[in-house]
């Protein structure tokens, strides 16, 4: 009954999350496919908003593995996004300086929304092994929906907030639309159209952005 219960409570919340990545960021994941190049790197790019942000005094770190913190003067890129000029390493790019410039402005909160994305991958992780332990003890139902749970949780602590780091993604999205740090304007646009489809996309629990 426990195990009925926590599947139908935890399905809610995790299916509404994934239709609205669907909806909300499809644009994004339909335009990172095609890889093509916009002429900037992510690091040129992260460089030039920045500064037209007032962060001009931010440390922009390259490094293997990507961490989510509410760094305030440190922008942490991994290679991939730094050296990229495909639409999905800078719209990631575009995003992480958002959250950066919004964090300068509310530390506390942007450190809330660092911690629902790391919870969103440690938890649903650590639900899995138990939902296996249970499984293996004869509580399948149990196991599941332990899992299942786990997944709305996740994605209700994504979407409590969300906000802030939509408001950064915004205001970025508005300066490479219209102002002159991309090369052409149609490539500020649907790049500025990526970013705000991007925010989308992360409303799912971080353990499964491979889907």
């Amino acid at each position: 009954m426990i195990g009925k219960f926590l599947i139908l409570v935890g399905l809610i919340p995790f299916l509404g999350s994934l239709v609205v990545r669907k909806l909300g960021g499809g644009f994004y994941l339909k335009q990172s496919e095609n890889g093509e190049k916009f002429g900037i790197s992510g690091e040129e790019l992260a460089s030039q908003l920045l500064q037209k942000g007032g962060g001009g005094d931010v440390e922009v770190v390259v490094r293997d593995r990507v961490f989510e913190k509410a760094d305030i003067d440190r922008l942490v890129l991994s290679g991939r996004q730094a050296k990229g000029e495909d639409g999905r390493s800078l719209a990631e790019v575009c995003l992480r300086v958002g959250m950066v410039l919004m964090a300068r402005r509310e530390q506390k909160v942007m450190a809330w929304r660092a911690w629902a994305l790391k919870f969103s991958w440690a938890f649903p992780v650590f639900a899995l092994v138990a939902a296996i332990f249970a499984l293996l003890v004869g509580k399948g139902t149990l196991g599941v929906g332990l899992a299942v749970a786990s997944l709305g949780v996740s994605s209700i602590l994504l979407w409590l907030t969300l906000g802030p780091e939509r408001a950064g993604a915004r205001i970025v999205a508005e300066w490479v639309e219209e102002s002159a740090v991309m090369r052409r304007r149609d490539d500020g646009e649907r790049l500025g159209k990526m970013v705000r489809s991007l925010v989308w996309t992360r409303v799912v629990p971080r353990a499964l952005w491979f889907l």
